[in-house]
């Protein structure tokens, strides 16, 4: 392999973690640090932080949309067909949370607008909006989980992730789709188990970092 594997090793790691670091942000700032997504005049108080929170995700989606990209060209020397399978999923993904957040922004303007006149249509259409908000989420996290452990799997197999990283990651996002199906059908599952991903981008983009930085390329996966 050349220079161009060592690059791809870096990029993949910052990938990773700039994914991890906006998604975080626009949680943290975003619609989510609300309790209740139904509180719409406090919602409209802080509109800022929507607003900021909306574009957070947005670059997270920028930055997921490379990502796929990244791990597909990492992977697809292990099998193209699973690797192109799992880039439509992520592509999946990436569309629908997109989706969720124009819903947000909407959300964000009923809110606005409650709590200038008040009124019990807006309230339900509020409603609506924060439940559709809400669906959208867990939908798009389930051919996400599919995509990212078929991901794994592959880098595992292609050795630029040990397979005690792989594992974790498998078996944690799996965790994350099948709470969210299980969420879909009514039915609430320990969110524990989904935790345990939280770290897992983080401790995959500085492996895969600081291996592309220290290794020499030969020690790397095949172009």
């Amino acid at each position: 392999m050349g220079s161009s594997g060592k690059k791809l090793c870096i990029l993949l790691g910052l990938s990773w973690i700039f994914q991890a670091a906006t998604s975080l942000a626009g949680a943290t700032i975003g619609i989510s640090k609300f309790t209740d997504t139904s509180d719409m005049q406090t919602i409209a108080y802080n509109i800022d932080h929507v607003y900021i929170g909306i574009f957070f995700q947005l670059i997270a989606t920028l930055v997921f949309i490379v990502l796929t990209v990244t791990l597909y060209q990492a992977s697809k020397g292990t099998n193209e067909t699973v690797a192109r399978i799992a880039s439509c999923l992520y592509l999946l993904r990436a569309a629908i949370h997109t989706v969720g957040q124009i819903i947000v922004y909407a959300f964000a303007q009923v809110s606005l607008g409650y709590s200038e006149s008040g009124g019990s249509v807006l309230v339900s259409l509020g409603n609506l909006l924060a439940q559709t908000r809400n669906f959208t989420e867990h939908v798009s996290l389930i051919p996400f989980g599919i995509g990212a452990a078929l991901f794994y799997y592959l880098i595992m197999r292609a050795g630029i992730i040990p397979a005690w990283l792989g594992f974790w990651g498998i078996v944690s996002v799996l965790f994350i789709s099948f709470n969210s199906l299980l969420h879909i059908l009514g039915i609430y599952y320990p969110i524990e188990l989904s935790i345990l991903y939280i770290p897992w981008e983080w401790a995959a983009g500085v492996y895969v970092f600081a291996k592309g930085l220290n290794e020499p390329p030969e020690a790397q996966f095949n172009d």
